[in-house]
């Protein structure tokens, strides 16, 4: 027979992040099941992700009208008040092909288009910047613009460079044009087995100079500027004047054979060369002439099985270098005091998951692939996202949760392929670069260009003891932080691994709307506040595992959870 009506409260649902990895059912409720479009707000709350909002509209060519952004950084002009984008588009247009999706019930396919090139169609890239509110794109004569898709923007000085691979690096000029480092009066080439431009894809700004691999083709030699001077490298004839340019051939240090450069950071007064499969650290790199040996510089230490799976997949938060290595999101501060694979890795929480996205996106077959991570300082996020499937694992960086991890959730329907923080006077801007002619857009406020949809599961929140068979929830209560809209939300519950009931209910914004505040025979209104509002669902069916959800379609307003508890009774089958 039913017991009494009993309630639990989950209290902190899903603040410790999305986990994959732990059993659901004897994980926490601390910790969430499904956690989409949500992010880990500055209470430590479970609360609706930002818009990604109209910056800069789409730009049309003469040509065709679809644009794809997917480089880009800012031209400060020796300020930080206004900063401008300059990117790099893809202006090829896509045939949009159809593939099946399940969803997480398993019960319906879903239709995603996958953007791939149309044969018919050519493909190439434009250099693209911001005038007087509006995008504007042109190609360089000197450019081969179908090698644009390897493109890096480095800031130097004051100097804003692009480089791409198999083209010559390029400098900005602040106003849409765009000149050759090599037509510079005083350019001095390395000149050494035929380099004459650095025309590598790999490059870093660091410590006064330009790091560049890639030259050739090459990706066994770094070549590094002089001091200050982004127009004179390595010279074998050292009678033409003050030039401290050089190189370094890595291809005899890598502790595992075969091994790469893939990128090269600078963090802490070390420049970390990243190989696919290892790591070498070179000291001192901030002191002087690094050919000169007075300077110290020298490979101070090289870890092995720990590399960077692709050149953007990686971000400095300030503190420390966040990498995507086969096995997850790595902490460069961890892989050097372990020197091996750390006991708690940042993507801890949803590894399995993690490791298959990243690997799907190196198999996959668009045209604009690829994992990219993204640090934003002012919300403390790093964003890995993975450009073919527009979905991407977002890391909170303030504290980790109580596995050791990063608190993380999962963003999809992501319409950017790359990010950049721009700084400003203010704090900064989160500019994304738009797919499908979105232009470029600003990860800011509610106001979204596409509706976008959040979902919270939790684990299980109450199941039977051996002689009480079944759990049979009465009623879920929601209470939740919210802009007072009328929203249409979806309360979700179920047994096990499915959510196999769902009401629709629209948010109440009348009544109960101060938190812990219980006022008697008073309803009220809320005018313009953002509040908490209490919605209570009856719900129906029975079974051994419960667990509950939220889903809301969010377009225009703010959403958070605050707490949720459910009335519920237990009974026993008699046989």
């Amino acid at each position: 027979m039913a017991q009494p009506l009993q309630q639990v409260s989950l209290s902190g649902m899903g603040f410790q992040g999305l986990n994959t990895e732990l059993s659901p059912i004897n994980s926490t409720s601390e910790f969430a099941l499904v956690a989409d479009n949500f992010v880990i707000d500055e209470v430590g709350r479970l609360a609706a992700r930002e818009a990604f909002a109209d910056l800069y509209p789409a730009m049309e060519t003469q040509a065709n009208s679809f644009v794809d952004i997917t480089a880009m950084s800012a031209w400060y002009g020796g300020s930080i008040e206004d900063p401008l984008p300059v990117a790099v588009c893809c202006t090829s247009e896509y045939k949009d092909t159809i593939r099946s999706k399940i969803d997480r019930q398993f019960s319906e396919a879903l239709n995603i288009s996958k953007r791939e090139t149309d044969a018919t169609k050519s493909f190439a890239y434009s250099l693209v910047w911001v005038n007087a509110g509006e995008m504007q794109a042109a190609t360089h004569p000197d450019i081969d613009t179908t090698a644009l898709d390897t493109a890096v923007f480095v800031h130097f000085k004051e100097e804003l460079l692009l480089f791409s691979k198999g083209n010559p690096p390029i400098k900005y000029d602040g106003s849409g044009g765009f000149t050759k480092i090599s037509a510079m009066p005083d350019y001095t080439s390395p000149d050494i087995d035929g380099v004459d431009e650095l025309n590598g894809d790999v490059a870093c700004s660091a410590y006064g100079r330009l790091w560049v691999s890639g030259v050739n083709n090459d990706y066994q030699t770094i070549y590094y500027s002089s001091l200050l001077r982004e127009d004179k490298w390595y010279d074998p004839d050292l009678d033409t004047g003050f030039n401290d340019g050089g190189l370094i051939n890595v291809q005899e240090y890598w502790p595992v054979e075969g091994d790469y450069i893939v990128n090269i950071h600078a963090h802490n007064g070390f420049l970390f060369v990243f190989g696919r499969r290892s790591i070498l650290i070179y000291a001192n790199a901030s002191k002087g002439d690094p050919a000169n040996d007075a300077s110290g510089f020298g490979l101070q230490d090289a870890i092995s099985n720990v590399g960077l799976i692709e050149r953007d997949a990686i971000c400095n938060t300030g503190t420390d270098i966040l990498f995507v290595d086969n096995t997850g999101l790595r902490s460069i501060g961890r892989t050097i005091q372990e020197k091996s694979n750390p006991v708690a890795e940042a993507s801890l929480n949803v590894t399995t998951d993690f490791v298959r996205a990243a690997v799907k996106e190196m198999q996959s077959a668009s045209v604009i692939k690829g994992v990219k991570l993204s640090y934003e300082p002012t919300r403390s996020i790093a964003i890995c996202l993975f450009r073919s499937t527009d979905t991407a694992y977002v890391f909170s960086t303030t504290n980790p949760s109580g596995t050791g991890g990063l608190k993380v959730t999962f963003w999809s329907e992501c319409s950017f392929n790359c990010m950049y923080h721009a700084e400003n006077a203010v704090g900064g801007e989160f500019w994304l670069g738009g797919t499908e002619s979105k232009g470029i857009l600003e990860y800011k406020g509610y106001k979204s260009v596409d509706a976008y949809t959040i979902r919270w599961e939790s684990s299980v929140v109450k199941q039977t003891q051996a002689d009480q068979q079944t759990v049979i929830p009465r009623s879920i209560i929601y209470m939740l932080n919210s802009d007072p809209v009328a929203a249409s939300c979806y309360s979700l519950w179920g047994f096990g691994a499915r959510m196999a009931y769902r009401r629709e209910f629209a948010l109440n914004v009348i009544g109960s709307t101060e938190w812990n505040v219980a006022e008697y025979a008073i309803d009220e209104y809320s005018g313009g506040d953002r509040s908490v509002w209490r919605n209570k669902i009856n719900t129906m069916g029975s079974g051994e595992f419960m667990r509950v959800g939220l889903e809301v379609d969010v377009s225009g307003f703010f959403i958070g959870l605050q707490d949720i508890a459910v009335n519920y009774s237990t009974g026993r089958i008699v046989a």
